[in-house]
């Protein structure tokens, strides 16, 4: 196939010039197609592929890196320092500003209650007989406390019954003299002398246990007397010696044999009540 000549080429340029309003160029001289060169084929030879030489590769040399040795630091024992002793500096209260009031807590002695000073050690000598009767009358504990704190036991071979005041007076007595001392100071309280053959409340009276072959008289050598009485319930007390309170009883039987008891009496002769002149009211033969 020819490729078409430039002659061609430059008259299609002049025609495409003249149609733009360019004025036209004369034409150009037609050369005979046989005087051109012949045009040569162009003929797209391929770009020869590139050859790429592999650079030659480096040699990497290792960089020996000292590996540094390790040497323990020695330990210092460090040496607390004494703690410097601070002072607080005294705070002002500014002024204008209400500080907190600190509560003050008071410490309250406790009175002792005024029946304490009637029965304590030392009463007798305090107090007469009526005082202390008036605080501790128809009181059983407070009987007992001032009994045990103001009478001592003493022994009577003649067997002589002393009234509650000479006993306070004394401040001595048997066994006899303790049972009327406390008797006494119960029936000052409105209690009543009782024989025990019923129920009453608030009650008392003189009770006295004997053993032994008895006399040709009929009375007998040993035996002990206590204040018997019966509080609010139906049990049954006793006041002993020294004012100690034993019980409680379910019956005056069970009194007497815890008096035997504790006598280590294995024959009971008999019992009887006395009243506050010491007479006989009541007796009971074994």
């Amino acid at each position: 196939m020819k490729t078409p000549g430039l002659g061609l080429i430059a008259a299609l340029l002049i025609l495409s010039l003249a149609g733009c309003g360019m004025p036209a160029s004369p034409p150009p001289t037609e050369v005979p197609e046989a005087a051109l060169p012949p045009t040569s084929t162009l003929t797209a030879t391929p770009a020869p592929t590139p050859v790429f030489a592999p650079s030659p590769s480096a040699t990497v040399t290792p960089i020996a890196t000292a590996v540094p040795t390790y040497t323990p630091t020695p330990t210092t024992t460090a040496t607390a320092s004494p703690t410097p002793s601070i002072t607080p500096r005294p705070t002002s209260t500014p002024t204008g500003i209400r500080m907190p009031t600190t509560t003050r807590t008071r410490t309250r002695t406790a009175t002792p209650h005024p029946a304490l000073t009637y029965i304590s050690r030392g009463a007798r000598q305090k107090y007469a007989f009526e005082q202390v009767l008036g605080v501790i009358a128809g009181k059983p504990e407070l009987i007992s406390s001032f009994s045990k704190n103001n009478i001592t036991f003493a022994d009577d071979p003649e067997n002589n019954n002393q009234s509650a005041s000479l006993t306070y007076r004394l401040g001595q007595g048997d066994c006899e003299d303790f049972a009327q001392f406390a008797c006494t100071a119960l029936y000052a309280g409105g209690w009543a002398y009782a024989s025990f053959d019923d129920l009453t409340v608030d009650s008392a009276a003189g009770l006295d246990v004997q053993w032994g072959a008895p006399t040709p008289d009929g009375r007998f050598p040993y035996g002990h007397a206590v204040c018997l009485y019966r509080s609010r319930g139906a049990e049954l007390y006793f006041f002993d010696n020294l004012g100690i309170v034993k019980g409680p009883f379910s019956s005056v039987l069970e009194a007497v044999q815890r008096i035997a008891h504790e006598n280590n009496v294995t024959n009971l002769g008999r019992y009887t009540f006395f009243n506050r002149d010491f007479q006989i009211t009541f007796e009971y033969r074994f």
